[in-house]
């Protein structure tokens, strides 16, 4: 569980912003669901490392 969730990458625009490299997989997407979390969260989470 925690190597698919791993697995999850992000990367910095040229303006400095974070996004996502790929999308979620299946299973990443249902890992994700036993924790009361979907996509939108992750994006949030990763545009607050956005500077």
């Amino acid at each position: 569980m925690i190597s698919e969730l791993e697995n999850i990458e992000c990367t910095r625009n040229s303006v400095g912003k974070y996004r996502r490299k790929y999308a979620l997989t299946a299973k990443q997407k249902l890992i994700l669901k036993q924790f009361d979390m979907d996509e939108k969260y992750i994006d949030r989470s990763i545009g607050e490392f956005s500077y």
